[in-house]
């Protein structure tokens, strides 16, 4: 029986209980090998942002009269956070399958292609119509 892997000794304890947090939530064989870095990064990403968002809760969005400096590295760190969590399918969109129940009649109205023709086909229909008024 295989066991989660254990966080790297370089995380700090807030990455560190992220990564047993969803290591324990997963089956043990989840990741491997070459998906540790990304959990890693996942997991001092998220620390990062929150230590981030802790100052600019203290501080406030301006700062000496402009937007504070965190902004932007909270926002950098959020769309790491999506891409990592896309990557390492930890979020239910991503390890949903394009063929499972749930979606497989997700896509069954006209394509954005066919609305062209559609339009064409309403177009001729109503002047048609008017030609015959």
């Amino acid at each position: 029986t295989r066991k989660a892997p254990e966080p790297p000794a370089e995380l700090t304890a807030a990455a560190s209980k992220l990564w047993r947090d969803i290591t324990k939530s997963l089956p043990a064989d989840y990741f491997r090998s070459g998906d540790l870095p990304l959990l890693q990064s996942y997991c001092t990403s998220f620390d990062r942002k929150n230590q981030v968002d802790k100052l600019i809760a203290e501080h406030g969005v301006m700062y000496d009269g402009v937007p504070h400096p965190g902004l932007k590295i909270s926002r950098d760190e959020a769309g790491l956070l999506a891409s990592l969590a896309v990557k390492l399918r930890l979020c239910q969109s991503s390890r949903t399958r394009p063929d499972s129940a749930s979606l497989q009649n997700a896509n069954t109205g006209s394509r954005p292609w066919d609305t062209e023709n559609k339009f064409a086909n309403n177009v001729r229909h109503a002047n048609r119509e008017s030609d015959s008024i």
